[in-house]
């Protein structure tokens, strides 16, 4: 292990090094990593906030795990004095509450039992209720029937799992998209400086000893941008949540995920165009200048007297160089893609996390209440913020009919005339 530190020392050394006295080689790297570092940090951060605060909402807002629902008088006193238990490790629930509710239709009371599971492992909990207690009180219910609800609290590592899976999903998509734009900067500059790794190659270095150089000078530049980076990101997202009066809280294991996606970024996006150089002839290297590779020179010679200047000789010259401006180019959206792509995404989020959903619904069947008059009852009970009302009708109920100018009919057409207006009449014949 002490070996490996200081292996790993002496590597950083030499990488500080080289990227000190050649920074300007590095500088589009120091601003791609820094966008890219502060990408993960704000979809890292605002992960942990989501789950964070949803966890804080929903326990602010259900104090149960299950509700019974409407049993009888004996089924509750079974419950209240857990007839079942026989040891004191047998207890597995607490009663909340038990609301009472009177049925008009046959003069009885019905009773609504919230439980609250004792230990943290709610599933568990809730097999051995459902193994032991349910068939009792169901075989109780006169009906043979029983109803009970879960809480958002019952559903909670549901959704952290869905927000772990979503997380990982888009992580991994965006940690490819970077490595793919990373390696096209990576591979000019190693096309631009073929000749210092022949030079490399001519003593002796392998495909191993050039990946660990390129290697340790990236991540001596992630390394400088990662802290900046994270403390930017960190901003962006409290500005973001505290705009939307969220408590802000931070979860510094986001900095480790953050760091892992970095090195994988990082050692990635170096192999291949190393690998590409390693298995290139050392002659071709050291006779190589800049990217000339990425030049294509014109078969046959411009009669310079006879173009006009500059538009023709800069086209000639842009033409020449469309490789290297097609990769620059390619970099260049492909990162405006993937940030643009981002903040779609972000906003996404938003609306869906700010859409109304209801929580209550109710289907009349009855054709005697007026619509209209029914939301705006609703609308007014006090703590009833929304109410929105859907009506559907059967098409085979309604005549379809179509209205026609009365000075394009004949006057005996077989055809109504709406009342109070001759100028149109009207057939259901469609």
């Amino acid at each position: 292990m002490g070996e490996f530190f200081e292996s790993m020392r002496d590597n950083l050394k030499i990488a500080i090094k080289s990227v000190r006295y050649n920074w300007r080689q590095y500088s589009s790297f120091f601003a791609a990593l820094f966008l890219i570092q502060s990408f993960f940090g704000m979809l890292t951060v605002s992960s942990d906030l989501n789950s964070a605060i949803t966890e804080d909402i929903i326990y602010d807002e259900y104090d149960y795990d299950i509700v019974m629902l409407d049993l009888t008088y004996s089924q509750t006193v079974f419950l209240q004095n857990d007839e079942l238990r026989v040891f004191a490790s047998d207890h597995i629930y607490d009663i909340v509450r038990i609301v009472d509710r009177y049925q008009p239709a046959d003069n009885t009371t019905t009773y609504d039992v919230y439980l609250d599971f004792v230990h943290e492992d709610m599933k568990a909990d809730f097999r051995m209720f459902k193994a032991r207690y349910i068939p009792y009180l169901t075989a109780a219910n006169p009906n043979g029937t029983l109803k009970y609800n879960y809480s958002e609290i019952y559903k909670l590592s549901n959704y952290k799992i869905s927000g772990i899976v979503s997380y990982v999903s888009f992580a991994a998509i965006m940690t490819v998209v970077s490595i793919l734009l990373i390696t096209s900067i990576y591979r000019i500059r190693v096309n631009h400086y073929k000749f210092q790794y022949g030079i490399y190659m001519s003593f002796g270095a392998d495909y191993r000893q050039l990946c660990k150089t390129s290697f340790w000078e990236m991540m001596v530049v992630s390394l400088a941008t990662f802290i900046p980076s994270q403390l930017f990101s960190t901003g962006v997202v409290w500005l973001i949540y505290r705009g939307e009066g969220f408590d802000f809280g931070y979860n510094f294991f986001a900095l480790l995920k953050v760091f892992l996606i970095n090195i994988i970024i990082v050692a990635v996006s170096v192999c291949f165009p190393m690998w590409r150089v390693s298995r290139d002839n050392v002659t071709n290297l050291i006779v190589t200048e800049d990217n000339s590779n990425l030049v294509a020179s014109p078969r046959r010679s411009f009669d310079f007297t006879k173009l006009t200047f500059p538009q023709k000789y800069e086209l000639a010259s842009m033409w020449r160089f469309r490789k290297y401006l097609a990769v620059m180019i390619v970099t260049a959206v492909g990162f405006s893609a993937v940030f643009v792509g981002g903040f779609y995404v972000a906003d996404l989020y938003a609306y869906c996390r700010d859409y109304k959903t209801p929580q209550f619904t109710a289907e009349l069947t009855t054709s005697s209440v007026y619509d209209d008059t029914l939301t705006s009852d609703l609308a007014a009970i006090e703590g009833v913020e929304h109410v929105a009302g859907y009506a559907s009708a059967d098409a085979l109920s309604y005549r379809s009919h179509t209205l026609y100018p009365s000075s394009s009919l004949l006057p005996s057409a077989d055809m109504v005339t709406p009342q109070d207006d001759n100028s149109f009449r009207a057939t259901s014949d469609v």
